[in-house]
């Protein structure tokens, strides 16, 4: 047995050796010549998914050319190659035509929400502070000595417009979730911007006609107290 497994050792060793020279000699063999009469051109592109390759090797000895096309991996000829890229650079226009149009469509719903959140918050401030001057005003002891002009209130028409009809409609569209008519919204602010300064003239002119004409003084002293 001792013998036997000396054997086994000493074949492995030279078969050991034996390959270490095959390596050697295999290693230190001279290099292939690399064909330079050889050219390939070599042309892939990617359309709507579609991987098409054109490829043509040039034998500069022989002369010959091959050509080579494939769509998606594929080898076919050239007229499926043709039909198949058509289709595809067909399709790649669509796809971008129908990109840049779903772009410009996002760009314009975006302005125009700007636009509406934009109205809407003239809108609500110009409410908040027509509210404020219609508190001023909700005196009774004012009402005789009101006067109405055309640089301010110019009628007692158009006071009850603002408070009946504007007001009413600019509070609903403010709590509405929608926020509806960019037009319809612009038509409000048109009517109810000019509103909160007319409002203080109005105030004013008519405190300081009831001041002159006014002849108790519980009254004058409320009405200095709120214009002071």
């Amino acid at each position: 047995m001792r013998r036997t497994a000396l054997c086994f050792t000493i074949m492995g060793l030279i078969s050991t050796a034996n390959g270490s020279l095959r390596a050697r000699v295999k290693q230190e063999s001279p290099p292939e010549r690399i064909r330079k009469d050889l050219s390939i051109s070599y042309k892939e592109e990617h359309l709507n998914g579609t991987v098409l390759v054109q490829r043509q090797d040039w034998d500069h000895v022989s002369g010959q050319r091959k050509q080579t096309w494939m769509v998606d991996g594929k080898q076919v000829d050239k007229e499926v190659y043709e039909k198949a890229y058509h289709k595809a650079e067909k399709q790649q226009r669509i796809k971008e035509r129908q990109y840049q149009e779903r772009i410009e469509i996002e760009r314009h719903e975006r302005v125009q929400h700007i636009a509406v959140m934009g109205s809407l918050r003239l809108l609500e401030l110009s409410v908040v502070d027509i509210e404020l001057a219609l508190k001023k005003l909700d005196d009774k002891s004012l009402r005789p000595f009101l006067q109405f002009a055309d640089n301010s209130i110019a009628s007692q028409e158009l006071l009850d417009q603002l408070q009946d009809e504007w007001l009413p409609q600019a509070r609903k569209v403010l709590r509405s979730s929608s926020a509806g008519d960019i037009q319809a919204i612009n038509e409000l602010l048109v009517s109810l911007e000019p509103m909160p300064y007319k409002l203080s003239e109005f105030f004013y002119s008519s405190v300081e006609y009831g001041i002159k004409n006014a002849d108790d003084p519980k009254l004058l002293k409320k009405w200095l107290s709120v214009v002071v």
